[in-house]
């Protein structure tokens, strides 16, 4: 992948470009949060990105994402319980209404898995779509807005910790480090 999923996906379904949070603020900067499609874009995607990744951590969970059928409730897969938690942080942050974002959600999650799934592997689907989103673990995380908690909803804290967002030579060479040794943040 020579593009990032964020943008690819961004790029796809037409939204405004994302931006990268400040890891010492945790917050954008206030000139690129000021239109409502931009603010959803910034916080949708990334979370479900996130999704994606947490679903992968297993084989069955890599698998189950490989076999969802395109129109099936993507939502519902990738947050289960905290469905409607993340749906209501996702509408917050962007100051927009509830009425369709679970759809959007969906269509952002069916983007998602256009552009991944073509790499995965026949023999093994699960490995290679979780190598695949352990590259780009870090990518995802220095776009997803602290403000969600993500990670506290989708129990793993790590996604929310303000060191994935850092970036420079030594931050890089140790995420490609922390990828190595963990599985990704698995």
């Amino acid at each position: 992948m020579t593009k990032s999923i964020i943008e690819r996906v961004q790029e796809q379904l037409g939204y405004p470009p994302l931006h990268k949070v400040d890891p010492n603020t945790q917050e954008l900067p206030a000139t690129e949060t000021s239109d409502e499609n931009a603010r959803f874009a910034q916080a949708a995607i990334p979370s479900v990105l996130a999704g994606i990744f947490q679903q992968s951590r297993t084989e069955a969970g890599a698998v189950a994402l490989l076999q969802q059928p395109a129109t099936a409730s993507w939502t519902n897969l990738l947050f289960g319980t905290q469905r409607r938690r993340v749906m209501d942080a996702i509408t917050q942050y962007a100051g927009r209404p509830a009425a369709g974002i679970e759809n959007e959600l969906d269509i952002i999650a069916q983007a998602a898995m256009s552009v991944l799934r073509p790499g995965a592997d026949m023999d093994h689907p699960g490995l290679v779509l979780r190598e695949t989103l352990n590259a780009q673990r870090h990518t995802i995380l220095v776009y997803l807005p602290a403000a969600l908690h993500m990670g506290e909803m989708l129990r793993d804290e790590s996604l929310d910790d303000r060191t994935n967002k850092m970036e420079g030579p030594v931050s890089n060479l140790m995420h490609s480090i922390e990828n190595k040794l963990s599985g990704g943040g698995s």
